[in-house]
């Protein structure tokens, strides 16, 4: 299923995901970045072209163009509740987010393990698609 980077294959369908992490600073800078993409990838066939920017950036960016999927750069189990910056899968979806990239090094050096990925996945009713990335090279734990 994953390919080399950051090509995702399903079946004869490619995904290419761009995970911004904690860039850019500010929407107008995002604004910029994602046009330019869309404009780069003009010529791109038979190949989904995704962008997981910072959050606070999905609602400005997804009426910018319609040839670039936007995901997400993680998502919470919880569907509903006390869990103060978290994000559940349904909003993500409801929002317009179709993929979410969970199990980040950075995550799993703070101590997120497998159990907590696969119980964003069991909780996933109308979420997005959910992708694992961000291992160390060479490591793929397996999650399911």
């Amino acid at each position: 299923m994953f390919g080399q980077y950051g090509i995702i294959y399903r079946m004869s369908k490619r995904i290419v995901i761009g995970n911004w992490k904690m860039n850019p600073r500010t929407i107008q800078e995002a604004e910029r970045l994602f046009s330019g993409v869309a404009k780069g990838i003009s010529r791109i066939k038979k190949t989904e072209v995704a962008i997981c920017p910072p959050f606070l950036y999905i609602e400005g960016l997804k009426k910018l163009s319609r040839k670039i999927s936007l995901g997400a750069q993680d998502a919470f189990f919880g569907e509903v509740g006390a869990f103060t910056g978290e994000v559940s899968g349904e909003m993500l979806y409801n929002l317009g987010v179709r993929h979410v990239i969970l199990g980040h090094s950075e995550r799993r050096a703070l101590g997120e393990g497998n159990g907590d990925i696969n119980k964003v996945r069991v909780v996933r009713r109308s979420a997005p698609d959910t992708l694992r990335g961000g291992e160390r090279a060479g490591h793929r734990p397996r999650l399911f």
